[in-house]
Parts: C-alpha cells; structure tokens; sequence
C-alpha cells in the first residue's frame, strides 16, 4: 500500500485514498490505518504524493503526530488527538512577533498559501473525477 522511496519516508499514490474531506481536509486512505503510520513512521517523517506517476507537492510534506505542536506554516499530514488524518495547510500564530518580523512571516505564508493550494487542487480535481470527495 505504501512504499518507501530514495529521499522520502513514505510514499502514496492517489489510488491509496479511500476519501478527502474538501472542508476539513480529513483524509481516509484505503489499506492504510493511523495506528500504523503512529507506529512505524517517527515525528517529522517525510511524505510524498505521486498522481499518474508525476510527483504531486514539492518538497514533500511531513506527517505530525497529535504530540507535536510545531507548525511549519505549510501544507501537513496531521495525525489529530482524535485519531483521524488530516491534509490540510496549517499556520502559526504571528502575533508574538514585531511588526517587522510578522509582516515577513506572513509574506512567505501568502506565497507559501498559493504555491501548496494549486499543488492540493491537483489532488482535490483528481479525488473530484474518482468520486473520494466528502462534501459535508
């Protein structure tokens, strides 16, 4: 179901998704159960997308666990305290930082924002065709 590939921890292919939930970003695979990935893929594991052979994010994305409470500002695959996966692009709060500081950050987050949304639409068109979005 997965594999392990030069220069990623794991690796999936658009037919392992089961389901995407396009307004939470609640993502099912179809083999694949979180208790497998909490115990086989440690914190910050490195995750890639392949659709039709062609590499879908790049850089790949890393998986966080409920534990971690870093946010790199991008797009993850988040195991939640609930047990349920989640693909979605998540950011810090920049509110601590200086003006200076802040206005930096949230340039890279809107060029960030654009850059992952147009690789996440890829695979959103494609769950859309195979009939694997939720719409709640």
């Amino acid at each position: 179901m997965f594999s392990c590939e030069k220069g990623f921890d794991v690796h999936f292919r658009g037919e392992d998704i089961k389901s995407y939930n396009i307004e939470t970003g609640e993502i099912v695979f179809e083999k694949l159960k979180i208790e497998e990935i909490e115990n086989t893929f440690g914190l910050y594991t490195f995750v890639s997308f392949t659709l039709k052979g062609k590499m879908l994010f790049d850089p790949s994305i890393m998986i966080h666990s409920p534990l971690s409470s870093a946010v790199f500002n991008d797009l993850e695959l988040r195991i939640s305290a609930d047990g349920k996966l989640y693909l979605r692009i998540f950011y810090a709060n920049f509110d601590w930082l200086s003006d200076d500081e802040k206005l930096i950050f949230l340039e890279e987050k809107e060029a960030n924002t654009k850059k992952r949304q147009k690789e996440l639409d890829v695979l959103i068109n494609y769950l859309n065709e195979t009939g694997k979005i939720i719409c709640p």
